[in-house]
């Protein structure tokens, strides 16, 4: 079985989009809090691609691209004065870590006055991770835990161009569940 190819931005909004709920705290970096650059920071490392830790940092990453060019996973500054950072949803839709007392939320897009960028991988291509090096060489998944890695990206497929968001964090976590399953079967007889 050929493993799907898991698009490292649908990584990194599955992971952001998971932090709902969760407190903003000035300067934390998760798990249990973030700032706004703090969750954009983590998420993509979630997805296997490292980004600096600020705002002012992250502004000068990737490639810049037009608001009608935005796609999922893009980091939107709402702001000239480069305060803040959120992550594209699409449909008109962003997560962010707002500010002290509010949690983590998606909210409608609201402005790019300090510009969007798009998260590339060191090369400078689109990050692109395949699936498969979740498991690792020479560990192997059952071809249950295959085939449900496979039904679970087509279902992130689906949610994602529905943007049915609270449907799609549900199925994250049973993602996570999953995970934790391989990793736990890895070097077991």
């Amino acid at each position: 079985m050929v493993a799907p190819q898991l698009n490292a931005a649908d990584r990194a909004v599955a992971f952001a989009v998971a932090q709902v709920g969760k407190p903003y705290l000035w300067g934390a970096t998760g798990p249990a809090a973030y700032d706004c650059s703090g969750l954009t920071q983590a998420s993509w490392q979630a997805a296997g691609v490292a980004i600096p830790r600020t705002t002012y940092q992250q502004v000068r990453i990737g490639q810049a691209v037009a608001y009608s060019q935005a796609a999922p996973g893009d980091l939107i500054f709402p702001f000239a004065d480069l305060s803040h950072v959120v992550m594209y949803l699409g449909n008109g839709q962003v997560v962010q870590a707002p500010q002290t007392g509010e949690t983590v939320n998606i909210v409608a897009y609201y402005g790019a006055a300090g510009g969007i960028r798009r998260v590339t991988d060191q090369a400078g291509t689109g990050a692109s991770i395949n699936s498969a090096s979740l498991v690792t060489a020479g560990n192997t998944a059952s071809s249950g835990q295959s085939n449900a890695l496979t039904q679970l990206h087509n279902l992130f497929s689906t949610l994602t161009n529905s943007r049915d968001w609270a449907s799609f964090a549900y199925i994250v976590g049973g993602f996570a569940l999953l995970l934790y399953g391989v990793s736990r079967s890895v070097g077991k007889g």
